[in-house]
């Protein structure tokens, strides 16, 4: 019996891994789009109470957005867990594949209205803090520093979400590109490892 090196063993770690790969790579894109997920619900703490002061011009439905877009990752994350995790060889579902785009799309719009609303909040938010300053109002300066700062992370937060999306969804769509890639890999036969 012969004992392997540690770069044997190294080596045949990463072939598991490619093989695993080659069988069903559609777990990458699946692991982007859970990302996306899991970023947008960990960031509600933010978002919430920044859109609770978004101007009345908007419109109130800046609250009902951000649940759908969180409704919406959740079930895109289901989507294409349904359509990615198939036995190998099986068929999959693209029914789930288009419910997954639609989903996308509805989130990445409803993103770019949440963004407007942010900016427009953030601009009434600089207004207020021009009349406190003018007035010497220094308790409301404070108060509204407070708001300025909860909107500037608001903007990063869906920027960084809208960003997540655009790359998920690349991810996915050049996921049967890249299947199809690793299925043309030949590896060559090795002795069986203990």
């Amino acid at each position: 019996m012969q004992v392997k090196t540690f770069k044997d063993k190294v080596a045949f770690f990463f072939r598991k891994i490619a093989i695993s790969l080659k069988r069903n790579y559609y777990i990458i894109p699946l692991i982007f789009v859970a990302i996306c997920c899991v970023q947008f619900m960990c960031r509600l703490n933010i978002l919430s109470p920044s859109f609770n002061r978004v101007p009345k011009e908007f419109g109130a439905f800046s609250c009902l957005f951000i649940f759908i877009v969180s409704l919406l990752t959740i079930l895109s994350c289901v989507a294409y867990l349904n359509y990615a995790l198939v036995a190998y060889g099986g068929k999959r579902p693209i029914f789930m594949l288009i419910v997954y785009y639609i989903m996308w799309a509805i989130i990445v719009v409803l993103l770019f209205m949440l963004i407007n609303a942010n900016n427009l909040n953030l601009a009434d938010e600089r207004k207020n803090l021009q009349i406190a300053i003018d007035t010497q109002n220094f308790s409301q300066i404070d108060v509204i520093n407070g708001f300025i700062n909860l909107g500037n992370q608001t903007k990063q937060i869906l920027l960084v979400q809208l960003i997540l999306q655009f790359v998920s969804v690349v991810v996915v769509t050049t996921a049967p590109l890249v299947q199809g890639a690793l299925k043309k890999l030949k590896f060559k036969k090795v002795d069986s490892y203990e």
